[in-house]
């Protein structure tokens, strides 16, 4: 599945990173989700 924060590889990779993390536990584990959107 494609993320929506694909845009960023370019400049910021780990903000890309921890945003495709955060859809892909939104659904199937909310709290994972939640810890992950705070991290930076």
């Amino acid at each position: 599945m494609k993320s929506n924060f694909e845009f960023l590889n370019k400049s910021f990779l780990v903000l890309s990173g921890l945003g495709g993390t955060t859809e892909n536990y939104l659904y199937s584990d909310t709290n994972s989700c939640l810890i992950k959107l705070g991290l930076h």
